[in-house]
């Protein structure tokens, strides 16, 4: 799959900003120093505000970083998927039926991303003790032991739709992703993570923990999704767009990442030339050495 349609997505990257992109949902944000001036030092690595390289992992997925943290997008393309929507006056969340959720003023979200399907249950405010939860679910194939495990009962209207999604990519493809992409950049000094980090990054990574509620965060409890971590500054809104400067993902190099030696002449280098004549200075004959 090629990158050009995710990379017209809007996100945030900063782990710093209240704000919720759908470009969230295609990636997976991991907050930990980065080394930016080990990735300035690299080949096939363009570095500004927000820096960007090709993983050699999966040409496919994009890295995009700062000083904070990174964050892997997946590409995403065009597919016919069936929408649904449902509404229901109380909802039970059992356990693994949710991979996210989120409070803020415009209401209390809840969501399951699966291979293949979405899951969302959203609850606007309201004056009465009760509002009542707004369901939707998308899907290429119906979710039947998902739904019967989870939200049995549920009346769904469906339609046919055209999605711009992630497809062609499991969760064990993903965590694979992520696994070596961790330990090729602790293997080149890009962050400084052991063993037990990229086991424990690797065990929680699903797309869609990306963004200021959801990246993962290493807290008092081990790596897991801000959200769920002791007194949460939660999100305070949600945009189609992003958020600020920094979200447009460009010049990707159409190269991955590596490396090797320098692609600077040695010869044109200034610091070589002050060298090379510094030692003609004392006596060297460069030719014998």
């Amino acid at each position: 799959m090629e990158l050009k349609i995710l990379l017209a997505l809007l996100f945030v990257l900063a782990p710093v900003s209240a704000c919720f992109s759908l470009g969230d949902l295609s990636s997976i944000e991991v907050e930990t120093p980065v080394n930016v001036g080990r990735l300035m030092s690299a080949n096939n690595v363009n570095v500004g505000v927000v820096g960007s390289f090709r993983n050699p992992i999966d040409p496919n997925v994009a890295v995009v970083f700062n000083e904070d943290g990174f964050r892997l997008i997946f590409p995403t393309t065009d597919a016919q998927f069936f929408t649904c929507s449902a509404k229901e006056k109380y909802i039970f969340v059992k356990e693994n039926c949710s991979t996210g959720e989120s409070t803020s003023e415009v209401g209390r979200r809840i969501y399951y991303m699966g291979d293949d399907f979405t899951f969302e249950a959203f609850q606007p405010p309201c004056n009465e003790s009760k509002c009542p939860w707004i369901l939707s679910m998308d899907y290429l194939e119906f979710p039947r032991e998902y739904l019967i495990r989870c939200w049995n009962n549920v009346v769904w209207s469906c339609k046919l739709v055209n999605k711009n999604v992630v497809l062609g990519y499991g969760e064990n493809d993903v965590k694979r992703i992520v696994n070596e992409t961790l330990r090729f950049m602790v293997e080149n000094r890009v962050v400084n993570l052991d063993k037990q980090d990229i086991n424990a990054i690797t065990a929680v990574a699903r797309l869609g923990y990306s963004g200021h509620n959801n990246r993962l965060v290493k807290s008092k409890e081990g790596w897991m999704p801000y959200y769920q971590t002791e007194n949460p500054v939660i999100i305070r809104q949600m945009t189609v767009g992003g958020c600020g400067k920094g979200e447009v993902v460009e010049g990707v190099p159409s190269e991955v990442i590596s490396f090797g030696p320098s692609k600077v002449n040695p010869a044109e280098n200034p610091f070589a030339v002050f060298f090379r004549n510094f030692l003609k200075f004392l006596g060297f004959d460069l030719e014998k050495l």
